[in-house]
């Protein structure tokens, strides 16, 4: 993997993970900006191709961030009502007689 035909793809995918370590949105000419300021040479297929790999795993992630997000709120919701459920359960058995007659 690290011999010399591999370079190109190898510089595109480090540059990539640099602009994603940062949260830049990430493009042709800013991968060519990274690449220009570590010295590396790469054909402008590889930009276009990375470019396109890249934004199809940002449609993935952030389909995956929703679901999350939906799930979250839905068990936020349900301990919701699980706690109103239990504190009306607390009142009812603190509400209840003992028939001791302590305060008749």
């Amino acid at each position: 993997m690290w011999g010399d035909g591999n370079v190109s793809v190898i510089s595109c995918i480090l540059s990539i993970l640099i602009l994603k370590e940062n949260k830049i949105k990430i493009t042709k000419d800013l991968i060519s900006l990274v690449l220009k300021t570590s010295n590396n040479n790469v054909e402008d297929y590889f930009l276009s191709y990375f470019e396109r790999i890249s934004a199809s795993l940002d449609e993935k992630e952030s389909d995956s961030v929703k679901k999350n997000e939906n799930t979250n709120v839905n068990i936020e919701n349900n301990n919701k009502i699980e706690n109103k459920k239990i504190v009306e359960k607390e009142k009812e058995e603190s509400d209840m007689d003992l028939g001791i007659g302590l305060f008749d």
